[in-house]
């Protein structure tokens, strides 16, 4: 699935349909099949799970741009606001979880987020 981000389209997957939302994000050079077997493991325990793929990597959109650390932040704020539409747990692997921590940080300064490096 994508969703149209301003002008781009990340990549994105969501399995399951009930219980507490958690986002995972990619790592450096890989995208949100790098949690394939998590993804489901998680649903099958209760949860809504959400996989996005940054822009720049695997199948997202790769606008000719700079990307940096908050390029990536405020796109993980547009597509909590306008996909997932809830609270929702953050799992970051690598650049990752780079990123979430520059989210809570800069983007999110009022949001209490889990963040699992």
């Amino acid at each position: 699935m994508f969703f149209l981000l301003g002008i781009f389209s990340p990549q994105y997957t969501v399995v399951g349909d009930k219980g507490p939302a958690i986002l995972f994000v990619h790592g450096f050079g890989a995208f949100l099949e790098h949690f394939r077997d998590n993804l489901s493991s998680m649903a099958d325990g209760g949860h809504r799970v959400w996989g996005i793929t940054l822009l720049g990597f695997g199948r997202s959109e790769k606008p000719n741009l700079l990307y940096t650390e908050l390029t990536w932040a405020e796109l993980l704020r547009d597509f909590i606001v306008d996909v997932v539409g809830e609270p929702v747990h953050l799992v970051g692997n690598s650049i990752g979880g780079m990123v979430l921590i520059l989210f809570q940080k800069i983007v999110c300064i009022f949001c209490f987020i889990h963040i699992y490096l």
